[in-house]
């Protein structure tokens, strides 16, 4: 009876606290089991870059390479806060990623 009840069929603040920690519960072991598949599949990750490491190292520099000027965009957004030698960073940075 307590498991399959809802919250919205609790009669009393008693009943109300015991579905929600039940089901706060539930929620947590469920995260658990989760994290559990997520370790698996991070293995597995390790795995396939064992067997094809160029082509990781490849989608990694591209990756780099097109988030490079979002990164300077950004920065370029916190220049006025910092000194004259952060300036001169962003500036020569987005003369080589912005073209």
């Amino acid at each position: 009876m307590g498991a399959e009840r809802t919250i919205r069929e609790a009669r009393t603040l008693d009943e109300l606290i015991e579905l929600e920690q039940a089901e706060a519960l539930a929620g947590l072991q469920g995260s658990l089991a989760g994290l559990g598949e997520d370790l698996l599949a991070a293995s597995r990750l390790r795995e396939r870059v064992r067997e094809h490491p160029y082509a990781w190292l490849a989608g990694a520099a591209s990756a780099g390479l097109l988030a490079g000027p979002l990164v300077v965009r950004a920065l370029g957004g916190l220049a006025p806060l910092a000194g004259p030698a952060w300036k001169t960073l962003v500036r020569s940075a987005r003369g080589r990623f912005t073209r």
